[in-house]
């Protein structure tokens, strides 16, 4: 499963955050961690062919936020070929949603920085 804990949890709200995003960015501050999504807005004036070929400015808008103190921790947690790059986040209403970095690579260190003391 993909998230455990109550309906409206924080695992909850932030898998619901990153599964509605079509680009989702998480980031991690010394006071929250962030869900954000990376849309391209067509400029004004612009015509149809330039909107068909993404022609914009790129936008990150938040969706979702939760405080650096509601963290508990991350644990890596591969599973198969397809998902090395899986992640278990802990929060501190004893929520856990899994989450999938962009790359394996990236992995270990968004695990440590959520699990550094805030």
């Amino acid at each position: 499963r993909a998230v455990v804990g109550a309906e409206g949890s924080l695992a909850h709200r932030i898998f619901g955050a990153v599964e509605q995003a079509r680009s989702p960015i998480l980031a991690l501050t010394d006071r929250r961690l962030l869900i954000a999504e990376r849309v391209t807005v067509p400029r004004p004036g612009t015509g149809r062919l330039a909107r068909l070929l993404g022609s914009g400015d790129t936008v990150v808008r938040p969706l979702v936020e939760v405080p650096r103190a509601a963290l508990v921790g991350a644990t890596a947690a591969p599973k198969g070929a397809l998902r090395r790059s899986r992640v278990l986040v802990r929060f501190a209403d004893d929520s856990v949603c899994a989450l999938n970095c962009a790359l394996p690579a990236v992995r270990d260190e968004v695990v440590a920085a959520i699990s550094a003391p805030g």
